[in-house]
C-alpha cells in the first residue's frame, strides 16, 4: 500500500534486528512511514532509491559503520541536508561533532526523547527560516574571538565592529537581527549608542545584550531595565559567559521563530603536525569526519620539505612543541615566505599561550588551542579559519 503523501520518511539503520523492529514499532504508531537497513551500505542503497526525510544510525555495524556512511551522506549534496538522530551505544566523546547530527541517544533508547527530537527537526525542516544576523561590538580582541567562533558554531551570521562608530556604520549598511554590544569601547559607551538607536523607530527593535566589565550605577541599571536590553558580565569564567550568552540568545529566539542551522563548511585540505601519534590520529579522525582530507606529519621539518613544492594544504594545524622544528619556529618561516603566507595556522599548546602571543603578529595565528584538546571546539575554529579565509580570498 501507497504511502499518504502526508507521511515523513525513516531510514532506521540498525543491524541488530530486535532494535531495529521496536524503533520501526515506535515510530510507525507516531504516523511515520519507516524501512530498515542492517548497515551503512544497505543504507546508501535505500537512500539512492528514496530519500528518507530522517535517519536514526547506528554507529558499530559490519561492512560499513555508521562513522563512515556519515562521511558518505556528507560528501554528495543530495543528502548532506538529511538530519541524523544517532542511536548507539559508542560513547559521544567518540564521534566529532557534524551539522548532520541532530541528537545523540545513548541505548537503551529514550523513546519520550526521541520523539521530541524528530518532531521538533522536521518541523523545522518544514518551515525553513533566514538565518539571524548578530552584529558583535568589542574592543577586546580575545572576547571577541571567543564570541565569533562561538556564535558561529550555534549557526548564526556574525559581522563585528571594535568602535561606536564602526557599529552605527555596520548598522546602516544592514540592520542586525540581534545586537552583542560591549557597554566600554575607545570612542563612545554602549549607552550612547542605545540612546542612537532609540531615535530611530526601526533600530530602536533591535533585541540588544549588553556586555560589562563595569559595575552600573542606579541610574544606568534602571535606564537599561527600561530598555530592550539584556547585560552579562563578561568577567565571569569563559563557559558561563557562553552559557549566559546562549540563553539570552534563546529568549530572543524564541520571540523570534526558530533557532539557526549549524553553520557547514567545504571539505580542504588540511596538514596536521603532531609528533604524539595517537593525538594526530584522533585528530585526523575527528576532522575527517567532518569531510575534510587530512595528512599528518611526524614534525615541523617534514611539514616545511613538503611545503617547498605545490600543492600546499588550506589549513595547518601545528604542535607547538616538536623536534626538529616546533609550531611556532614553523609559523614564522611560512609567514615570512611570500608564496606561502597565505596558509592559515592553527598552534596546539599545553601552555597559557597568552606569553607566547607576543611573539608573533596577530594576524599569522588563526586560532591558538589548548591541549588536551576539546574537539568539538576544534571542529567549530577549523570550520571558522576556513570560512573567514574564503570570504578574504
Amino acid at each position: 500500500m501507497a504511502a499518504l503523501p502526508s507521511k515523513k520518511y525513516i531510514l532506521v539503520v540498525e543491524d541488530d534486528p530486535d532494535q531495529a523492529q521496536l524503533l520501526r514499532g515506535h515510530l510507525e504508531s507516531e504516523g511515520y512511514e519507516t524501512e530498515a537497513a542492517s548497515d551503512g551500505l544497505e543504507a546508501l542503497s535505500k537512500i539512492k532509491t528514496r530519500k528518507p526525510n530522517l535517519i536514526t544510525l547506528d554507529i558499530l555495524m559490519p561492512r560499513m559503520s555508521g562513522r563512515n556512511l556519515l562521511k558518505r551522506l556528507r560528501q554528495s549534496p543530495d543528502t548532506q541536508d538529511i538530519p541524523v538522530v544517532i542511536v548507539s551505544i559508542t560513547p559521544k566523546a567518540n564521534l566529532s561533532k557534524n551539522p548532520q547530527i541532530v541528537d545523540y541517544l545513548s541505548k537503551p533508547i529514550d523513546f519520550d526523547r526521541l520523539s521530541a527530537t524528530i518532531r521538533t527537526t522536521l518541523k523545522h525542516i518544514a518551515s525553513p527560516h533566514k538565518k539571524p544576523r548578530i552584529l558583535l561590538v568589542d574592543d577586546d580582541p580575545e572576547v571577541e574571538d571567543l564570541l565569533r567562533v562561538f556564535l558561529f558554531s550555534l549557526g548564526y551570521e556574525v559581522s563585528s565592529a571594535q568602535t561606536g562608530q564602526g557599529a552605527l556604520a555596520e548598522i546602516v549598511r544592514g540592520r542586525p537581527d540581534i545586537l552583542l554590544l560591549d557597554i566600554t569601547l575607545p570612542d563612545m559607551d554602549g549607552f550612547e549608542i542605545l540612546n542612537r538607536l532609540k531615535k530611530d523607530p526601526e533600530n530602536s527593535r533591535i533585541p540588544v545584550i549588553l556586555l560589562t566589565a563595569i559595575k552600573l550605577n542606579a541610574f544606568q541599571e534602571a535606564g537599561l531595565l527600561t530598555g530592550t536590553a539584556e547585560l552579562i558580565s563578561d568577567t565571569i569564567p569563559k563557559e558561563h559567559l557562553l552559557r549566559e550568552v546562549k540563553k539570552r540568545l534563546k529568549q530572543v529566539e524564541d520571540l523570534s521563530g526558530a533557532p539557526p542551522a549549524p553553520a557547514k563548511g567545504a571539505a580542504a585540505q588540511i596538514w596536521v603536525a603532531d609528533d604524539e601519534p595517537e593525538m594526530a590520529r584522533l585528530i585526523q579522525e575527528v576532522l575527517e569526519d567532518t569531510g575534510h582530507q587530512i595528512t599528518l606529519f611526524p614534525d615541523g621539518e617534514a611539514v616545511w620539505k613538503r611545503l617547498q613544492g605545490p600543492p600546499h594544504p588550506d589549513l595547518l594545524i601545528l604542535d607547538l612543541k616538536m623536534p626538529r622544528l616546533g609550531g611556532l619556529e614553523l609559523c614564522r618561516k611560512i609567514k615570512e615566505d611570500p608564496h606561502l603566507r597565505g596558509i592559515s595556522v592553527i598552534l596546539l599548546t599545553a601552555q597559557d599561550p597568552s606569553p607566547l602571543k607576543q611573539q608573533l603578529p596577530s594576524d599569522w595565528v588563526a586560532a591558538w588551542m589548548m591541549k588536551p584538546v576539546d574537539f568539538e571546539e576544534m571542529t567549530t575554529r577549523v570550520r571558522w579559519v576556513l570560512s573567514r579565509k574564503k570570504t578574504h580570498v
